[in-house]
């Protein structure tokens, strides 16, 4: 490429006046010292352009009817051989900057000059050099030295960046262009790459910057670089330390070696739970902070008090970004298309930065958004975006690596802090933090504790198996009818139904758009849903309860074309309405316990708990506890209460306290003999029979429990 010659001239600082009038608009250029803007006219003489220069400061003014102010500092570069010497030295540039224009122009506080001045000067002494770049580059290090609100930036800037502090008026000198920093933030600690730096007021006057970054994000489809601000109250001219600022530059960051390995976790975390294109899920412990929504903006009022409301929760969660987009039609998340359409720059700015106007409309003022012209990462010869075919992790950090020119294994460290998960427990999505999440430790031996029947257990088990391997393939004379497998449990209370399964939901208000999200999470994440207590959906219909009615019809339609593996419970089989019954495939009726059974699970729950007992827990003591007729929640509860007794009076766990809380349960539930069945008066016989054995054979010391008569 042919580089013609370039300006006669050196540098020229003038005014560009302009004034606006009910004739229209007039430009005067005008020397900066012959330059005062009291009572000034446009001269008549014609006016001189500067083309010849080959540095221009220009200072524009505009008068208008209330005066007359500054509007905006520019350095126009006005040689070819500079530019394209700029263009290959300043490979690193705030957002929407443009550095392919002819002439260039730098908007003051000219942060590109100030964060490549070592650059300049070293390039105005190479000898190796063509005189004339030698001498365009003096003249813009020159610049650097002479400029009054430059030169006292670099001179405070180095003044006191040996002691990690930084003058509040020129913060943004601590965070240059695609530099990684470090957001902490109370529970929020994340990695950005800093796009961007804002000087911004309010409407009341209050100032403060707002710092823009990119890290990884998902909207939906793909995983992308997704922008976040964090807001800093503008302190003046008061120096700051830069280690107890929340946005650190990650080479003032304390620890940066363990906060580096702690976020390489958090990577590994996220990739093995979500895979590397973010689009998949897995269930996962988790003990600590959760929030109700994400967060983009940090800081100076971006509802920075909710990032203090936060909730302590312990329990299973299903975490699924996609899932989750697909439940909160609200939610959005923009990737960076590292394109951006220009920004109107406006400057009420500090050191550097120039009054403008504010727009009366705006609630905030960006009073320092570099100009914009065009994206430097837009290629120079096809003006085609930075894109890539590729839409997951490991190309993304490809091409942020190219694209930002940092480590590749830095793109590691820019995964986000909180993702969205489903509690198991509470039915409702959560935003938790990255790295508490654990793998489930799953207990493969509850459902082998389940008092059934074995060939029971074993038919349960390969159904719902042969239904997830899909190796089965009947369908309805309608396409997608009846794929579904749905079991249903009936039985008197504690006998197991629920442990049958996993409870996922028992909601009843807005039946069919809370079952349409059941069954699609059922669907999705290849889940056993339960319906606990099934009779308050599926009760017989009547004329007159006509809403009841439609929640029946309802549950009817969805359960058609439900293909999932459903389990129903139920203590009233009786009550079901008659059409449910032809959709129902597999009833499993739970008898009640048996006295071994029973004696069983006070084994078991001892033994699994690994309680402290003491040598009164004889086989006759079991042998007569499974006569008491209990049902297993019952035995759980009343063991719960007598470790909690023995606790208190010894240490370990006695039979006579298991004996205490059984007399005291018993005594309340044997007062209204009146009104039992006649099955139900044998069966407390059985248990007052029992109750003298076990007093005999434990023996005295619990007086002060009421006597049976």
């Amino acid at each position: 490429e042919t580089i013609s010659k370039g300006p006669s001239k050196g540098f020229a600082d003038i005014v560009e006046y302009i004034t606006e009038g009910p004739g229209g608009r007039e430009v005067e250029y005008i020397p900066f010292k012959k330059f005062h803007p009291r009572s000034r006219t446009i001269n008549a003489k014609k006016a001189p352009t500067y083309n010849e220069y080959t540095i221009v400061l220009r200072r524009v003014w505009v008068q208008q009817k209330h005066g007359s102010f500054p509007i905006r500092h520019e350095l126009e570069i006005q040689s070819e051989t500079l530019c394209a010497a700029l263009r290959k030295m300043i490979v690193n540039c705030y957002q929407n900057i443009d550095l392919q224009s002819f002439p260039m122009k730098i908007m003051s506080p000219f942060c590109e000059l100030f964060f490549y001045r070592h650059e300049i000067e070293a390039l105005a002494n190479d000898k190796t050099q063509t005189e004339d770049l030698r001498r365009e580059m003096k003249l813009l290090h020159d610049f650097i030295r002479d400029n009054g609100h430059l030169s006292s930036i670099v001179k405070d800037y180095e003044k006191n960046i040996k002691e990690g502090r930084v003058m509040g008026d020129i913060l943004w000198t601590i965070y240059p262009p695609n530099s990684l920093v470090v957001l902490k933030q109370g529970a929020i600690e994340e990695c950005w790459i800093c796009r961007n730096v804002s000087f911004m007021q309010t409407r009341t006057g209050a100032s403060y910057w707002n710092v823009t970054g990119l890290r990884i994000g998902f909207d939906g489809v793909r995983p992308g670089l997704a922008s976040q601000t964090y807001s800093i109250p503008m302190s003046g001219m008061q120096l700051c330390k830069i280690s107890e600022l929340d946005l650190i530059p990650i080479d003032h960051c304390k620890n940066w070696d363990e906060t580096a390995a702690s976020l390489l976790r958090r990577s590994l975390k996220l990739r093995s739970v979500l895979g590397d294109d973010l689009l998949g899920f897995r269930a996962q412990s988790y003990t600590g902070a959760a929030w109700d929504q994400d967060f983009r903006s940090y800081g100076l009022h971006h509802r920075f008090s909710s990032l203090l409301t936060i909730r302590q929760i312990t329990g299973r969660f299903m975490v699924d970004f996609w899932q989750y987009i697909a439940n909160h039609r609200r939610y959005y998340c923009t990737l960076e298309e590292f394109k951006k359409k220009p920004k109107k720059a406006k400057s009420k700015l500090p050191r550097g930065f120039y009054h403008a106007e504010s727009d009366s409309d705006a609630e905030d003022v960006d009073a320092y958004e570099l100009k914009a012209h065009s994206d430097p990462l837009q290629t120079e010869e096809s003006g085609e975006e930075t894109t890539s075919d590729k839409e997951d992790l490991v190309h993304l950090s490809k091409e942020v690596a190219e694209t930002f020119h940092i480590k590749k294994e830095d793109v590691e460290l820019l995964y986000p802090a909180l993702v969205p998960g489903f509690g198991l427990g509470e039915k409702k999505w959560m935003w938790l933090r990255s790295d508490e999440l654990q793998d489930v430790e799953w207990n493969t031996n509850a459902f082998g504790f389940l008092r059934l029947e074995h060939m029971t257990k074993g038919l349960i088990e390969s159904l719902v198996k042969g239904h997830e391997s899909g190796s089965v393939s009947f369908d309805d004379v309608i396409a997608g009818k009846g794929q579904g497998l749905i079991f249903l449990l009936h039985g008197e209370p504690g006998l197991g139904k629920t442990l049958t399964a996993g409870e996922l939901s028992t909601a009843v208000d807005r039946v069919e758009e809370r079952l349409n999200n059941i069954f699609e999470l059922t669907k999705r994440w290849n889940a056993v849903s339960l319906l606990d207590e099934a009779d308050v959906l599926l009760c017989k219909r009547n004329s007159a309860e006509m809403d009841r009615n439609a929640v029946v019809a309802v549950f009817l339609r969805k359960l058609e074309y439900f293909q999932g593996v459903l389990f129903l419970t139920t203590n009233r089989k009786e009550d079901f309405d008659d059409a449910f019954k032809s959709r129902i495939h597999v009833t499993i009726t739970y008898p009640a316990l048996s006295p071994d059974a029973q004696s069983a699970i006070w084994r078991n729950l001892i033994n699994k708990n690994k309680l402290q007992t003491d040598d009164s827990w004889t086989d006759e003591v079991f042998s007569e506890l499974g006569n008491l007729g209990l049902n297993g929640r019952t035995i759980k509860n009343l063991l719960r209460t007598a470790v909690a007794y023995g606790r208190a009076e010894a240490g370990r766990l006695s039979a006579r306290h298991a004996l205490a809380m059984i007399k005291t349960e018993l005594s309340e539930s044997s007062e209204d003999n009146h009104s039992l069945t006649q099955t139900e008066k044998v069966r407390a016989a059985q248990r007052k029979r029992a109750l003298a054995a076990l007093e005999r054979i434990i023996g005295a010391g619990i007086g002060f429990i009421k006597q049976e008569s």
